[in-house]
């Protein structure tokens, strides 16, 4: 017991030894002395996130950059952290931008990723965006990009997040009348993800529409009747008629797309859902059963052909299609699979291995649409 103590006593006095001896080769140095001032923009965001109200908040912004101001030169990559993360403190109320980018930082790989990820995570921009003032988020954003050029590479979902914003202003403004500034958000959205392929914006859009069907398809067929050639704005724009059942549109969209891009399992998937509108139901078993071979673990592909198969009365390949989508990719979260499968099952009269389905469905389910699932376990 005796040497246990002694042993744990040694420990600590090794450490604190260490530690005196670091502490003195700073002071020594002047390296203490900087590596404070160097971190003052981390310690002031401390400061800036616990203070009481925004009024606080915006004292405490102002005294740190009043402080920062003459303790660096222009070209010293810890201002510029500091800098930017003085101009985006994480205020509550999303004050308006005040300061101008007079000054380009440059940003190794490293830093400048950890800043990117302090500016998605910790800065005013999230605060904006979800107070839904896009415009400030915006000025912050353009501000950052202009401080620190290519900061924006380095974001993981930023650039989807303003672009998701802009785009679901442009919808409202376009079911609202008001054309010139829904086709302002239009551009600004697409701007955030220029650098991206148009799947990726592409996909924005979709999650943006489920209640702005109208808008989406005015914007996309724009953008086809802009670029012709663009096959990807095609898929987009087929996929939004078909989810207002406009087989012919959708059809129309999409056919040019049978030859040049035969391989895309998308480009089957649409081409089938907009047969099953136009109720050419054998035509779009086929396209659908090309859209599972071409990609046999698509969850999409897979559920599509599942609930043709439901809706003919296949329940038996309906169920086997449905249970491969749910081993697929992704397959296990995606609520509405479950969902399906609780409907073929019950089809099937096997009411225990239904009612698990929709139980899964529940618990994975967007909470505004839990009760109609919930709905189908008091049948």
């Amino acid at each position: 017991m005796a040497y246990v103590r002694t042993r744990t006593r040694l420990q600590y006095s090794m450490f604190g030894v260490l530690f005196l001896v670091a502490v003195a080769y700073l002071v020594v140095g002047g390296g203490l002395r900087d590596m404070l001032s160097r971190n003052m923009g981390h310690l002031s965001m401390l400061r800036l996130q616990f203070a009481g109200d925004a009024v606080q908040q915006s004292e405490l912004q102002r005294r740190a950059a009043a402080r920062l101001t003459p303790s660096y030169a222009a070209n010293d990559a810890n201002a510029a952290y500091s800098r930017v993360q003085l101009a985006l403190a994480p205020i509550r109320s999303c004050p308006a931008l005040k300061e101008s980018a007079q000054v380009e930082y440059r940003l190794d790989k490293d830093r400048q990723q950890e800043l990117a990820r302090w500016v998605e995570g910790n800065s005013v921009i999230p605060i904006c965006l979800v107070r839904n003032d896009l415009d400030a988020a915006s000025a912050y954003y353009n501000w950052a990009e202009k401080a620190v050029p290519g900061l924006s590479q380095s974001y993981v979902r930023l650039s989807s997040q303003m672009a998701s914003g802009f785009v679901a202003r442009s919808f409202e403004r376009y079911d609202t009348g008001d054309a010139t500034a829904a086709e302002a958000d239009w551009s600004t959205a697409k701007a955030y993800l220029s650098s991206a392929p148009y799947d990726v914006f592409g996909d924005v859009v979709e999650k943006a529409a489920s209640r702005r069907r109208k808008a989406q398809q005015h914007f996309l067929a724009s953008e086809l009747a802009s670029n012709p050639t663009n096959a990807v704005v095609r898929i987009y724009l087929a996929q939004a008629y078909n989810a207002t059942s406009q087989g012919q549109q959708a059809l129309d969209a999409i056919t040019p797309l049978l030859k040049t891009m035969q391989e895309d399992t998308r480009v089957w998937q649409q081409h089938g859902q907009a047969l099953i509108a136009l109720k050419r139901i054998p035509e779009a078993e086929e396209s659908l059963q090309k859209a599972v071979r071409l990609a046999p673990l698509v969850l999409q592909a897979l559920n599509r052909l599942g609930v043709l198969y439901q809706a003919t009365g296949k329940t038996e390949r309906a169920e086997a299609l449905f249970r491969q989508a749910l081993a697929s990719p992704g397959g296990a979260d995606a609520y509405w699979v479950w969902d399906h499968l609780g409907d073929v099952l019950l089809q099937q009269g096997k009411k225990p291995q239904a009612q698990q389905a929709y139980e899964t469905a529940i618990a994975k389910a967007p909470g505004d649409l839990q009760d109609a699932i919930r709905k189908k376990l008091e049948r």
